[in-house]
């Protein structure tokens, strides 16, 4: 016996070694990850992915109906069954199980992906997997698998998804599931974790580009997380789309305005100057010109949809000037070599009369039929509240990683807010490295970054970026919820902005073999059926 046991642990010796060795072993192809299509591309919106609603059902199990057009590595429980541990099923419309702690509604839709409302989803309770059998140590598990045909070579996809944190926070710190896209066993390293509370769905975006010969992907959504209390997921409206390029929609706008349009000779008055991006494109190289000023000074030359941009000249008034007309023209750059977009205003400065308004007002288009006896009617100002929006990438990182904060104060009204002021109070998993601001004073002090400016023009914007690094020290898993407060003149109440930070601990890279993913779980099975060899030994078997 002990000769035999000899000569089986030598050869299972062995086989070990060379797997470690991992001899002739050809790693996959590396796969180029990014959180979205690139810059100047958008989803098709046509669904490579079969019944990602899962409005098919999977059958009444054990096994997984082949029209629902999915595997798994868990088994399914049936239809409207409640899974339990390392179980799956298919829900239809809202949830409450296990005494109220697993609640969930339907996904209600999502515009700005353009995905519709599904009353069905699948429910995976699969934390549990790999514990039940002796010496095997806790490893994330597949719940969801799909091969996709008929893709296009060296071409960048869309991959989404919609998930939402069944388990709610009654039950004593329960394990939240950490989801992440792997393509042909390839990890994506971009993850999320779903909150407890409230129930709400959050959508996993990962962009994809296909390598030279490739037309067909094994894609699969895992949980990384390997506690047991909880982890119970709702997953639904799972897209592959293909990223392409977006239809050049570009558009600018010029408003001009002087602070006294009523004005003497030798008097002083300023013009300012707004620009906005009204297109669907970045645009760049913007230049102002006043027919009589010349060029104009800009804060920021380049826009990203939406934002605007402001300058200011003066101009004092000579013998003769008055009526005094002059007209602003604006030009901005498209991407891809597309012809600039234009566009011009123009305002009149005129001498006092029976309608002197000498203590400023807005410009006015001269379009007017103005005389002393009828003066020209005022624009109406619209006070707008100033507002903040705040994002961070990337959203997910890792102990040691950097990461960015961008925060933006926008103007939207036609009022000057003064006294602008923004302070972010950073968590203390990452270190402040660096602030900066496109215009105003910005500082931090520990993990305190402050920011003022004396006035923002209406239609103006500042954005303040925040660099940071998750420190080695983080705990992981850990999602920071982290806001970004304003007030000003105009609204001293102020308002907040919120950006989202996830990290799940280090991952493997992209681009390795499939081998370094099993080499863990194959050494476990060898010194597992070692100690059975041993045990049998010693038993006399």
């Amino acid at each position: 016996m002990i000769k035999r046991f000899i000569n089986i642990f030598g050869v299972i010796f062995l086989a070990g070694i060379f797997l470690l060795a991992d001899v002739g072993l050809t790693p996959v192809q590396a796969q180029a990850f990014s959180p979205e299509c690139p810059s100047g591309t958008g989803p098709s919106g046509s669904n490579l992915v079969t019944n990602g609603n899962f409005a098919i059902g999977a059958g009444p199990g054990p096994g997984i109906a082949a029209a629902a057009g999915f595997t798994s590595d868990i088994p399914n429980a049936g239809d409207g069954v409640y899974p339990t541990d390392t179980y799956l099923s298919i829900q239809d419309g809202p949830i409450s199980y296990a005494g109220g702690d697993a609640l969930a509604d339907g996904f209600p839709g999502d515009p700005v992906t353009g995905a519709p409302a599904s009353s069905t989803y699948l429910y995976s309770n699969g934390n549990d997997l790999y514990r039940r059998a002796p010496f095997n140590p806790p490893a994330p598990y597949i719940f969801w698998r799909q091969t996709i045909t008929g893709l296009t070579p060296n071409t960048d996809y869309l991959i989404y998804s919609y998930h939402n944190n069944i388990v709610r926070d009654t039950l004593d710190a329960p394990d939240d599931p950490i989801i992440e896209y792997l393509v042909d066993g390839v990890q994506s390293s971009i993850t999320l974790s779903p909150p407890e509370d409230p129930d709400i769905w959050v959508r996993l975006d990962v962009g994809f580009r296909t390598g030279a010969a490739q037309t067909q992907i094994v894609l699969e959504i895992r949980d990384n997380q390997l506690g047991y209390n909880g982890d119970d997921l709702a997953t639904t409206q799972i897209s592959m789309q293909e990223c392409l390029p977006l239809a050049l929609n570009p558009g600018i706008r010029i408003r001009k305005s002087v602070d006294n349009n009523r004005a003497n000779v030798g008097d002083t008055v300023t013009y300012t100057y707004v620009v906005t991006n009204t297109g669907n494109v970045r645009l760049d190289g913007i230049t102002v010109n006043d027919d009589r000023l010349g060029p104009i000074t800009l804060v920021a030359t380049s826009l990203n949809v939406g934002e605007s941009t402001t300058g200011t000249a003066t101009y004092t008034i000579l013998a003769g000037d008055l009526p005094l007309t002059n007209i602003a023209s604006v030009s901005g750059n498209p991407p891809n070599g597309a012809p600039p977009v234009t566009d011009s205003d123009r305002v009149t400065v005129r001498p006092p009369g029976s309608g002197n308004n000498n203590n400023g007002g807005g410009g006015d288009d001269d379009d007017d039929n103005s005389s002393n006896n009828n003066p020209p009617p005022q624009p109406v100002v619209e006070i707008v509240d100033p507002f903040i929006t705040k994002s961070v990438q990337p959203p997910f990182a890792v102990p040691g990683e950097s990461v960015t904060w961008t925060i933006t104060i926008r103007n939207p009204g036609t009022v000057t807010a003064t006294n602008v002021t923004m302070t972010d109070n950073l968590p203390g998993e990452v270190e402040i490295l660096e602030v900066s601001a496109t215009s105003g004073n910005v500082s931090f002090s520990g993990q305190t970054v402050n920011f003022s400016i004396g006035s923002l023009a209406g239609g103006a914007s500042v954005t303040i970026t925040v660099r940071t690094r998750v420190r080695d020290g983080a705990a992981v898993p850990f999602i920071i919820n982290n806001q970004a407060c304003m007030s000003s003149s105009i609204n001293a109440g102020g308002n907040c902005a919120q950006a989202t930070l996830v990290s799940a601990g280090q991952l493997p890279a992209t681009g390795q073999s499939p081998w370094s993913v099993w080499r863990l779980p194959v050494l476990s099975i060898m010194v597992t059926s070692t100690v059975w060899l041993w045990q049998q030994h010693l038993s006399g078997q």
